[in-house]
């Protein structure tokens, strides 16, 4: 599905509380980690981002996500070998993965495939994913982690962790600002009426924003909006479950049941009368059936 141009108005969200809520971090309330089991999440992800980068090199055509894979694979590559030397510090006590493992395969697999029209889309979507995951856990492993190497080296990568998050937010937006390509005269030209600012959504606002209940438990973040043939939005996709992507799945929710509300600073929070739980015991979203392939 093309995310581009596409603007959701305020009555999509009527059920949307009128008050003002407490704003909520966006980063996943990670618990404490192993040692281990922090140096294969962190492996594996470091290895996709590389690889996938390297497939953006050669499929996108958009200079903006090009310069982003350039920058993942130095510092993925860099951050790679200081994991490894990390994790053999205190000697050898960690294996360091050295391949991918399925979920993020099919990934990589779901990239090399991938019409030229959709790529930048799939790709953007998944580092967006897998940096904010990776955030929440060099994050949580920085200040519960017990090796102290492996410590050190999440609180070293945090920064430049949260640079990619921010530069990869960036992307994001900028895909989904509508364009008139000047295809027709300026006297044909598109107009749009009763649209503002102040009344509307944009969608590379909800895309990668995370979920929460109504008892404030964060239950996953949209991967993807769904359209009628009318173009009325109808549902959302909610990553659910997992850790760093692994394990995670989709999940199909109407629209009906998210509602969406705004803090103090104007930030977006959407909230679903479901808990994690629930949503993890739904239907996995069968993306391959429901676009068509």
């Amino acid at each position: 599905m093309k995310r581009t141009a596409l603007l959701l108005g305020a009555a999509l969200f009527a059920t949307a509380p009128a008050s003002m809520v407490e704003h909520a971090s966006m980063a996943i309330a990670a618990a404490a980690v192993s040692s281990q089991d922090f140096v294969k999440t962190a492996g594996i992800a470091g290895m996709f981002e590389i690889e996938s980068s390297k497939i953006a090199q050669t499929k996108s055509k958009n200079s903006d996500v090009k310069s982003f894979a350039d920058r993942m694979i130095t510092d993925h590559t860099k951050a790679a070998e200081e994991l490894k030397a990390a994790a053999q510090a205190g000697g050898n006590k960690y294996e360091v993965p050295t391949a991918l493992d399925p979920d993020h395969q099919k990934m990589i697999d779901e990239l090399n495939t991938a019409d030229e029209s959709k790529f930048d889309a799939a790709y953007v979507r998944m580092q967006l994913q897998g940096h904010k995951d990776a955030v929440a856990l060099f994050d949580s492993y920085s200040q519960q982690g017990d090796d102290p190497n492996l410590k050190s080296f999440a609180a070293k990568t945090l920064p430049t962790l949260k640079e990619h998050l921010d530069m990869v937010s960036r992307i994001a937006a900028n895909q989904n600002v509508a364009q008139n390509t000047g295809a027709q005269p300026a006297s044909q030209g598109l107009t749009v009426s009763e649209l503002s600012p102040d009344n509307v959504v944009v969608a590379s606002k909800m895309i990668g924003s995370t979920v929460y209940s109504s008892a404030n438990e964060n239950v996953g973040d949209i991967n993807d909006i769904i359209m009628d043939k009318g173009g009325t939005i109808r549902a959302v996709v909610i990553g659910v479950g997992g850790f760093l992507g692994l394990g995670e799945k989709d999940v199909l929710v109407p629209l009906d049941r998210i509602q969406m509300s705004r803090d103090e600073n104007n930030s977006l929070r959407f909230t679903i009368n479901a808990t994690r739980k629930e949503l993890e015991q739904a239907p996995t979203f069968d993306r391959k059936k429901w676009s068509g392939q």
